[in-house]
């Protein structure tokens, strides 16, 4: 959500300044870079409104429709962060493709965050498409209200997805 809160909202040098603006007229955001105030507003927005529009459905729509499917793997942002090479030697195996661990192992370190931003996993470019590279940002940005609106579009697909065991979760931000 904060990561999709940057793209739309806030915006980034590959979107037209117009398009976040439009974002924010629809949403009466006037002070976007208060992320944390907006948030639960527009964790509303992309399940209600938004899904009405080119987005046709939400992210638990998505974790529901596919996440059961025996054709479909799952690539977790974090779990790239964590280990990319193991991550994509899963990628093409569960693709019946061929490894090749040299070859994994340049295009990990060509698409790396440092080498396609010049900076360090952390240092933040609010500009950049690619903005800060790390996991776990939420809990900067969410409050107590941003949490419960998670909870009641997303809760169960959060655990489904093994990002969280319950909805306690909560209680870190309180």
């Amino acid at each position: 959500m904060v990561s999709y809160y940057h793209m739309l909202i806030i915006g980034n040098k590959r979107r037209p300044e117009s398009l976040n603006q439009t974002f924010r007229d629809k949403m009466g955001i006037k002070d976007h870079q208060n992320v944390k105030d907006n948030l639960p507003k527009f964790i509303d927005y992309v399940n209600t409104t938004y899904t009405q529009g080119f987005n046709k459905f939400t992210w638990s729509n998505f974790i529901d429709f596919y996440t059961d499917k025996p054709d479909v793997h799952i690539v977790k942002y974090e779990d790239m962060l964590v280990d990319a090479k193991k991550e994509l030697t899963k990628i093409l195996n569960f693709l019946d493709e061929e490894v090749d661990h040299k070859r994994i192992e340049e295009v990990v370190d060509k698409f790396s965050f440092q080498n396609q931003t010049n900076r360090k996993p952390g240092e933040e470019d609010k500009t950049s498409f690619i903005r800060k590279g790390i996991a776990g940002d939420w809990k900067n940005y969410f409050n107590e209200e941003s949490c419960k609106k998670v909870i009641e579009y997303s809760g169960k697909e959060l655990i489904k997805m093994g990002y969280e065991n319950d909805n306690s979760w909560i209680d870190q931000i309180k």
